[in-house]
């Protein structure tokens, strides 16, 4: 059978009779070559068309999460197959244990998640008999739609087709979305742990000291990190959602407020993030968005998404003449029409993309290390970027004094070990002048990020 001739299709009975007669011949030819108990795991997709592109990438998160989850718990695995049918993907895995300690785990799998309810994970002993739920004491599964025992719901016929496709339908998406934001949000969390392990870094919090804060340490930025996986998991599953991206970030808005609060009730009110957050957050959606679109993570889509989603953001600064009270970003765009992160994000991060990710990516081709390569980068965002949060520390001069140095650091054309040693310097010199590169420090972590997922 040519699988390509059923693929978003209806598979003919007989076919899918076919079908379960070569599962049944695998099951017993991994018997046969090893007398030892057998995952069979296929998804339960319900109506005439089996094989589609929603179907085959949430087999491949399930399939995964089950050889995760026997590795994590300590089963000895001796062979893993995946075998691809007309009816559907099929993995295979023959354990060396106890059918019913296997029976078990999977059992905890198929009710770990809603989605999951999608799963069948057959545990087959070698005699050829499934073990039943009722063995290892559990009840029988519930119907995908309601919470009633399914085999009761399918011999009354409790729902129409329609509905359990529907549903079958919406499980899916819940999967692959999970699944896409959760490799997103570790992305994301990761690229801002490895902007605070950067070192040396003028003025900012890295691994060798605390920068311009005496408030704030590597431990802090850990612990800040970790506590947004969520928000950005959220925004990248909202992005995913979206049908239509455009002016998105006023829509956002609330998300971002509420990881502010996460942010703060983990750092006891220490603003460790904000700026990521707005940053890092925004790119979660435009991944999400593109992902939605089943269109691949390139950076030139995520730039053209994120101009999109920003498009009116400068309308914060709307009115401002007619304000009696300024805050400081206002103030800045006000006096020196310095726009700060909110001009970054409505031109789409160009810096980011035009200059950062570039730059990073051509160091690391030559040999750099993250590390070093990650220095470079940070001089040049603080030799073109005016940081709000160093003019707010140190005024017009200190910006300038930052810029200058940076510029002139990167037109030395030093050796590695002379530009560390000039960098170590330059923090020293801004940890007494008090002035901290926070905006350009929010970049290089958003550059890190953009390089994991493109």
């Amino acid at each position: 059978m040519n699988i390509n001739e059923t693929y978003g299709k209806e598979l003919p009975l007989g076919q899918l009779l076919s079908c379960r007669e070569e599962r049944v011949a695998k099951q017993q030819a991994l018997f046969d070559e090893y007398s030892l108990p057998i995952i069979c795991l296929t998804l339960n997709i319900a109506g005439p068309v089996k094989r589609y592109a929603l179907a085959d990438e949430a087999f491949g998160i399930a399939f995964d999460y089950v050889q995760n989850a026997l590795s994590d718990g300590g089963f000895t695995v001796r062979h893993i197959e995946k075998a691809e049918r007309g009816s559907g993907f099929e993995g295979y895995f023959v354990i060396d244990a106890d059918a019913l300690e296997i029976k078990r785990l999977t059992a905890e799998i198929e009710e770990s998640k809603a989605y999951f309810r999608l799963l069948d994970i057959d545990v087959i002993k070698p005699d050829g008999n499934k073990v039943s739920r009722s063995e290892i004491g559990k009840n029988e599964r519930k119907c995908l739609v309601c919470d009633n025992p399914a085999a009761a719901c399918g011999r009354s016929r409790a729902h129409g087709l329609d509905v359990i496709i529907d549903k079958t339908h919406q499980l899916l998406r819940d999967m692959v979305y999970d699944y896409r934001a959760h490799k997103i949000a570790d992305k994301a969390v990761a690229a801002l742990l490895d902007e605070v392990y950067t070192t040396p870094k003028p003025g900012l919090v890295d691994l060798a000291n605390c920068g311009a804060h005496s408030d704030m340490d590597v431990a802090l930025f850990e612990k800040s990190a970790r506590s947004l996986s969520s928000y950005f998991h959220n925004m990248c599953v909202v992005g995913q959602m979206s049908e239509d991206c455009f002016d998105a970030l006023s829509s956002l808005r609330g998300i971002g407020k509420d990881a502010e609060k996460t942010m703060f009730e983990a750092t006891n009110g220490i603003n460790t993030h904000k700026g990521a957050i707005f940053s890092a957050g925004i790119m979660a959606y435009c991944a999400g968005f593109l992902l939605g679109q089943n269109e691949a993570l390139s950076a030139e889509g995520l730039h053209e998404v994120c101009r999109k989603v920003c498009v009116n953001v400068l309308d914060d600064f709307a009115g401002i003449s007619s304000k009696s009270q300024l805050t400081a970003g206002e103030q800045y765009y006000s006096e020196h029409k310095i726009a700060g992160i909110r001009g970054e994000a409505h031109a789409g991060f160009p810096a980011v993309f035009y200059m950062a990710l570039p730059f990073y990516r051509d160091l690391l081709s030559c040999g750099k290390s993250r590390n070093d390569a990650g220095c470079f980068v940070l001089l040049q965002l603080m030799a073109q970027i005016e940081d709000t949060n160093v003019l707010k520390r140190g005024g017009m001069n200190g910006l300038m004094h930052c810029m200058n140095r940076s510029k002139h650091l990167l037109s030395a054309n030093l050796p590695l070990g002379e530009l560390i040693e000039e960098i170590s310097l330059f923090d020293a010199d801004m940890i007494k002048q008090n002035l901290s590169p926070g905006g350009c420090a929010d970049l290089l972590a958003l550059t890190y990020f953009i390089h994991s997922i493109t």
